[in-house]
């Protein structure tokens, strides 16, 4: 019988879309770092996602509609999309946990469901699809970051700063201030 339960679960495991990171290299070569904020603008939530080249510093940033949550996964897919026909590893690291699991566990179950959880359509799925076919092609690995901490890891620096690039400054209210002077 345990046997039986071991054979079903190797069967049912798919090799990931993504591979997870090795521990931040020391060779800094094609590793970016992504971070998304999002503010709410009326009715609508915009969002500001960012994709920092750790060796190159190049930046990627793209604005939408949508949660920060969409961000997180649009500077990832943007890496890819940017990426994709590079021909050399690419390593990106986000602290978005679902982004993460996303790209190195559920993307293979995802498109074998047909994209669909419990005849739910996945959620962005475009965007998923996008990163799975980008994926396929290419040698790209993914490592989950803690966001926004404080130290001297590398990781932390290189996370906070695309934090910063990505953070949209707050929506101020105006207060008209009226003088009232003495007498009146």
């Amino acid at each position: 019988m345990k046997e039986e339960v071991t054979n079903l679960l190797e069967e049912d495991t798919l090799p990931p879309a993504v591979k997870i990171a090795p521990p931040f290299p020391e060779e800094l070569r094609n590793v970016w770092f992504t971070d998304a904020s999002a503010k709410r603008e009326g009715k609508e939530w915009k969002y500001r996602a960012v994709a920092i080249n750790v060796d190159t510093k190049r930046e990627i940033i793209t604005k939408g509609e949508g949660s920060a949550q969409v961000g997180e996964l649009v500077a990832v897919c943007s890496v890819f999309n940017s990426e994709g026909k590079a021909g050399t590893p690419v390593c990106i690291h986000t602290d978005s946990f679902a982004v993460f699991r996303g790209c190195t566990e559920w993307l293979p179950l995802w498109e074998r469901n047909n994209w669909e959880v419990n005849r739910v359509p996945v959620w962005q799925k475009e965007r998923w699809q996008e990163i799975v076919g980008v994926a396929k092609h290419g040698d790209f690995t993914i490592a989950w970051v803690p966001s926004h901490q404080e130290g001297s890891a590398l990781t932390s620096d290189w996370n906070n700063r695309a934090g910063e690039l990505a953070r949209i400054a707050p929506c101020r209210r105006r207060i008209k201030q009226e003088k009232i002077g003495v007498g009146s």
